[in-house]
């Protein structure tokens, strides 16, 4: 909210580089637009750089521009904002909105811009597991079913194969936290699970093949 020019005004952000370090958010070629609560632009800020304060933005080299006048340096310009560095990088665009296609730019631009792309780079090698995955879950189930029935245990093999695909689900999800608290490397995350199925499935086969 602009209170300090409307009421009920808002200002528009505009920045060409953005960059976080050591948890300061900074930008640079910024523009701020700050608008009457009819969308009347009274103000317009432009300023080389600035920052994320605590509960304010704080611009650099500023000047303003009004209408009908000429612009003003202004040095600091100060504007209120609940933003936090926390909330600007949760609002980048979710893992799952995006195509596998897109995510690898993505990911380089959170890399340049200093934000977290752990998220993101765990969806894309997870999305890259899938078929590999697929294939793998369809080996295990092969491995308690081609079993003869006429040698018994049905029951057992039925629990076994439903019990471990349970176990390979909560592997990956385990996996999967790991990876996003960072104590996993998002690669390791999203493939060893599928790699523990792999030799889980391939086991199986060759116990069934010894007889």
């Amino acid at each position: 909210a602009d209170t300090g020019l409307a009421p009920h005004g808002v200002a528009i952000l505009h920045a060409r580089g953005v960059h976080v370090q050591a948890g300061v958010l900074e930008i640079s070629g910024v523009s701020v637009f700050r608008l009457d609560d009819t969308d009347h632009m009274i103000l317009r800020v432009e300023a080389p750089r600035g920052r994320l304060g605590r509960g304010v933005w704080v611009l650099e080299d500023a000047r303003t521009i009004r209408a009908d006048h000429l612009p003003q340096p202004v040095g600091r310009f100060v504007m209120a904002t609940d933003l936090t560095v926390t909330r600007v990088q949760e609002s980048f665009a979710s893992p799952d909105t995006l195509s596998v296609w897109a995510l690898p730019g993505f990911i380089a631009l959170l890399d340049r811009s200093g934000f977290s792309s752990i998220r993101h780079r765990l969806h894309f090698q997870s999305l890259l597991t899938l078929p590999i995955l697929a294939g793998t879950m369809a080996l295990v189930a092969a491995g308690f079913s081609m079993r003869p029935t006429r040698r018994g245990g049905v029951a057992r093999m039925i629990f076994g194969g439903v019990a471990s695909g349970f176990a390979l689900f909560t592997i990956s999800k385990v996996a999967a936290q790991f990876g996003e608290s960072g104590a996993m490397p998002p690669l390791l995350a999203a493939w060893a699970p599928t790699g523990a199925g792999l030799c889980l499935a391939v086991s199986l086969l060759l116990h069934l093949e010894d007889g």
